[in-house]
């Protein structure tokens, strides 16, 4: 199983690296994103807060199953591969 976790490990990492990108991108496009949201705010802002929420609740399940394969591999292969 090490050599498939250590590719699904790499898989992983790409994804992450790639959302991380992507919601720091819509971060930075809108300043609004420094105070709360509210419905006032223009649709797109509102879209892209749900998406910016859907990012980060996608890194946390990305965490946790990084972590689940993780424990098929032997202690010292058990980082992102990076």
């Amino acid at each position: 199983m090490s050599d498939l976790a250590k590719h699904q490990l790499a898989g992983l990492a790409a994804l992450d690296s790639m959302i991380e990108i992507a919601m720091r991108a819509l971060v930075e496009s809108y300043p609004e994103f420094g105070r709360e949201i509210r419905a006032t705010d223009d649709a797109e802002v509102r879209s892209a807060a749900v998406l910016i929420d859907f990012f980060a609740r996608t890194l946390e399940a990305i965490g946790r199953h990084r972590r689940l394969i993780a424990r098929e591999l032997p202690k010292e292969d058990q980082n992102w591969p990076f």
